[in-house]
């Protein structure tokens, strides 16, 4: 059954983890319903925020790939 989640993920550093953040986000394109982002001008932090719709196993995998860039950390929860 699909559930309906939202994460956020905070970025640090912008430019350096951009394209693999992008390549993460583009992967897994059918289960993002909203993405929104929000920097801090003249800063290299940033914040996504997703809601997702698919199964938690798939939800996980993502969490966790976003996870593994540096200067990324991300969580998610159920809705």
């Amino acid at each position: 059954m699909k559930k309906t989640f939202v994460m956020a993920v905070s970025v640090d550093a912008r430019q350096e983890s951009s394209a693999q953040l992008q390549q993460i986000l583009t992967a897994n394109g059918k289960m993002i319903n909203l993405r929104c982002g929000s920097h801090d001008s003249g800063s290299e932090q940033g914040l996504i925020i997703l809601k997702l719709k698919g199964a938690r196993d798939r939800i996980s995998g993502m969490n966790n790939s976003l996870n593994d860039i540096e200067g990324v950390s991300s969580k998610y929860m159920e809705i």
